[in-house]
């Protein structure tokens, strides 16, 4: 666990504390500007969402630092919330009482502990407001921060003339106040003030800052293709160009060795301004485009439309390079689809209410006024999230598992649809996250699973596919995944329903458990379809089980494995995997069932790969993948899927050599 401090400031530089009483008729100690300090990084809002090392942004040094508890959140998931929150949280948003860096530092200190920021900080503009000079002053700071403003342009709000106070103060004292107060809150990025360490710093996006030589040439190492902007703070074109800069990197930024890198240098630092020097540029912006460390290409000038033809030509030529291998990416397969609450509920309602005891019908009480209402406002049909709210999961699963001990199953579908954005929300992941396995939604719905995989005879697979795709959600966020993968009889279960699960559906075992006698054809192809997405969901969870591993095996350096008994489980899983890729018809799910089995024996540790390797080659491995290129490995595919026969086609071949 990583600990989370509130940094706190004082825009009004003492100002407030010697003036307040006189203005307000109270005393304010001061105007509160807050950042948060986790993983090393100080984070805030102001020009957008900022990154510097922790004291050392345009503010100075904080006036006190508050404890906010520790998270569990991992850094990746921190950088994945950020990213999502950069359209939200942009400069022209920024208003000093309505929308400010302190609205900014109560949603990351709930995302990350579920705690809130102090309440004299987040209910001072309302106690100013409630002050006659506060509501006075309101259309003042309403023109400063709403005005017509070029949102491409570092914004400096200007000052108008605020009213004469209610006790008579002069103008010219309000302007004062406020004028540092603005300029303060409003001050340009940190970027000119952040004197990074060696390595290069990108959590809140994709554009990395090198501050010297060996920071610089570290990002030419660790990326296939890097675009450097040669940049200044008091440069007017670099400021105008940046924005696009930035959507660049956004849009085709990539880490790894294959990957891309976009860098800022600002020539303004003497230590990267020797890196100017070296490369013999006479003037900012100038982007240099570098292939296996090695300069390419020049672009001298702000043309955002030769910048961006540059980067797609350059970026679209890489990824025509890369190995199959190379462009797997380690996102989660989720259900994105946000259900019509009120009608799933609806129909839940319907379905207990004709043949479940009054038990069960109780029950539905905690999720019509609960979680419903709880969903609706985090998943909205329109306009953001709220946040704010405490979800009472312990609630909902009590009811949940009254409803699954009491009801049909075949009722439970509704149910299962809501539990299955409710493991997409953040604050009910991370309450999961932090719950004993033993009262915990993830576990609950994962024991349901198994004892569908492993009855002696199938019940609903309907019932058994929403499962799946309910613990498949639950790897949309790290801090959840790694909890149920870093417990031992958690992990254990996870890799016995991927195996049940593979097998169990597989057509072959279809035929030797029920048979086709006496079955209509509709039938046939009703449960045929049912065993597919059955499959399909199976291969999804082991392909995000398989992705949060590589993601394990990178942050601990390959000390993943040295885990007891976590070799010997990646084992099974790979052994299952290898006979499902053999037996199975269907192309997707063939290509799950590929990339799960890439990221569990691609960069294997060498005390791993030595034990393992002869496993894979007693199982002809290498053979039984390449058989499925020939033809009638999978069931043929439309013309508009081409492109992706062959991007798995690709993809097995790579792999195939991994196992010899």
């Amino acid at each position: 666990m990583a600990p989370v401090q509130l940094y706190v400031y004082d825009l009004s530089n003492g100002l407030a504390r010697q003036m307040s009483m006189q203005l307000t008729g109270r005393q304010i100690d001061g105007i509160w500007h807050t950042s948060i300090v986790v993983f090393g990084y100080e984070i805030f809002y102001g020009q957008g969402i900022c990154l510097t090392q922790p004291g050392q942004s345009h503010h100075g040094r904080p006036l006190k630092i508050e404890e906010m508890g520790e998270t569990q959140t991992d850094e990746g998931t921190l950088t994945e919330y950020l990213n999502g929150l950069r359209e939200t949280y942009t400069a022209d948003k920024y208003h000093l009482l309505d929308f400010n860096c302190n609205t900014f530092t109560n949603d990351l200190v709930e995302f990350l502990t579920g705690n809130s920021i102090p309440a004299y900080i987040k209910e001072l503009p309302s106690d100013f407001l409630s002050t006659p000079f506060g509501a006075a002053l309101r259309p003042t700071i309403d023109a400063m921060f709403r005005g017509p403003q070029n949102p491409a342009a570092v914004r400096s709000p200007t000052v108008p003339t605020p009213p004469t106070g209610a006790n008579g103060v002069d103008p010219a004292l309000t302007s004062a106040l406020l004028r540092e107060v603005a300029q303060r809150a409003s001050s340009s990025s940190p970027a000119s003030t952040y004197q990074p360490n060696p390595a290069t710093a990108s959590l809140t996006g994709q554009v990395h800052i090198a501050s010297n030589k060996g920071s610089f040439d570290d990002l030419l190492k660790s990326h296939r293709l890097v675009v450097a902007n040669f940049t200044s703070a008091t440069c007017g074109p670099c400021r105008a160009i940046a924005p696009e800069f930035d959507r660049l990197a956004r849009e085709h930024g990539r880490p790894g060795k294959g990957g891309v890198a976009f860098v800022k240098v600002d020539v303004g630092m003497p230590t990267a301004y020797a890196i100017f020097q070296e490369y013999g540029l006479r003037g900012t912006p100038t982007f240099l485009f570098f292939l296996d460390g090695k300069k390419e290409e020049q672009l001298v000038g702000a043309n955002p439309i030769e910048l961006g033809s540059k980067v797609e030509s350059w970026t679209t030529w890489l990824a025509s390079k890369l190995r199959p291998i190379d462009k797997l990416s380690t996102d989660s397969i989720l259900i994105m689809k946000v259900p019509e609450l009120d009608v799933e509920y609806k129909k839940l309602k319907v379905a207990v209410g004709q043949t479940s005891p009054d038990s069960a019908k109780l029950a539905l009480k905690p999720l019509d006024e609960g979680m419903k209402p709880y969903l609706k406002a985090r998943f909205p049909a329109q306009g953001l999230p709220k946040s704010g709210l405490n979800p009472n999961v312990p609630a909902w699963l009590a009811a949940t598992r009254t409803l699954v001990e009491n009801a049909p199953v075949d009722s439970l579908a509704s149910l299962l649809a809501m539990w299955r954005l409710a493991v997409r929300d953040e604050p009910v992941a991370k309450w999961c996250a932090t719950a004993p396995l033993s009262a915990n939604p993830a576990t609950f719905f994962l024991d349901q699973l198994l004892g569908q995989m492993q009855a002696k005879e199938q019940s609903s697979m309907a019932f058994t596919w929403y499962l799946l795709q309910v613990l498949g959600n639950a790897f949309a966020h790290g801090s959840l995944a790694q909890r149920l993968l870093g417990d031992k009889e958690t992990r254990t279960k996870l890799a016995t329903t991927v195996v049940e699960g593979l097998l169990r559906y597989s057509e072959e075992k279809a035929e030797e458990e029920t048979g086709a006698a006496g079955m209509s054809v509709e039938e046939k192809t009703r449960q045929k379809k049912g065993r597919e997405n059955v499959r399909s969901a199976v291969a999804g969870l082991a392909f995000n089980i398989a992705a949060r591993v590589a993601v394990l095996r990178k942050e601990r350096q390959g000390e993943w494995e040295r885990g007891e008994g976590i070799i010997d489980w990646e084992v099974e899983i790979v052994i299952a995997v290898l006979e499902a890729i053999e037996r199975e018809t269907n192309m997707d799910v063939v290509h799950r069932l590929v990339a799960s089995l890439t990221f569990l024996i691609h960069a294997w540790p060498p005390y791993v790969e030595e034990e393992v390797k002869p496993m894979l080659e007693s199982l002809d491995a290498k053979s039984k993948l390449l058989g499925k290129l020939e033809k009638g490995g999978w069931a043929a595919v439309g013309d508009a899927k081409k492109a992706k026969e062959e991007e798995v086609r690709s993809l097995v071949e790579d792999v195939a050599k991994l196992c010899s």
